[in-house]
């Protein structure tokens, strides 16, 4: 007979029997009590799961994020900034989640498309959103491009496309790499000025007329 057993007498017929014992060890859950412990499990699983999707939930917004003035302007104004940049070529990029809600330490970068437009080697390209949920961009480089995502400008993890722009800039000539204002573009832009020709790669704010009233 093991140790584990017990001995139990029956006293009426003189019979001593050994029964196994089913004394439980100290970490023994009863079926009830695991069952609220897994309940408890899935419950924490699920709070984990609905709070990580609000966090994924949180992406920057088209409608609620900004580029000022560019989206005053309808475009990406792009200059030389020696020696200093035109008011017009700096760019601030808000991102927003929703009304109100900035999106701060949040990835933000350029990308250009049109090869009519050439950014200078000293263009800051990406950038990183301060508490505000802004990031500045000095857009320097010239070149006419007229297309409608010339420059784009994305935003987060995603990322996100927050916005589409044609761009143009007062260095007419710009895409062929010299990145200086010279006697090239003055007569381009005295040309489309006295009306000897459309206003076109010289109307920055995409206004019609020659210029920029913003």
């Amino acid at each position: 007979m093991h140790a584990a057993d017990r001995v139990f007498s029956d006293t009426s017929s003189s019979r001593i029997e050994t029964v196994p014992d089913r004394s439980f060890p100290s970490n023994y859950r009863t079926p009830a009590v695991a069952r609220r412990s897994r309940v408890r499990i899935v419950g924490v699983i699920l709070a984990l799961v609905v709070s990580g999707g609000v966090a994924r939930a949180q992406i920057p917004s088209v409608v609620d994020s900004q580029a000022v003035p560019a989206d005053a302007l309808a475009g990406i104004v792009l200059c030389p900034a020696v020696p200093v940049p035109l008011p017009a070529s700096v760019v601030t990029v808000t991102v927003r989640s929703g009304p109100g809600q900035v999106m701060p330490n949040e990835p933000v970068f350029l990308v250009f498309n049109n090869p009519a437009n050439i950014p200078c080697p000293t263009q800051v390209m990406n950038g990183i959103t301060n508490l505000q949920g802004e990031v500045v961009f000095v857009m320097e480089g010239g070149g006419c491009g007229g297309l409608p995502n010339d420059v784009e400008i994305w935003a987060g993890n995603g990322p996100t496309l927050l916005r589409q722009f044609t761009a143009k800039s007062p260095d007419y000539d710009g895409g062929g790499g010299n990145h200086s204002l010279g006697l090239a573009d003055l007569v381009e832009f005295s040309s489309q000025f006295l009306g000897a020709t459309p206003p076109g790669c010289h109307d920055y704010d995409n206004d019609g007329r020659v210029g920029w009233t913003t």
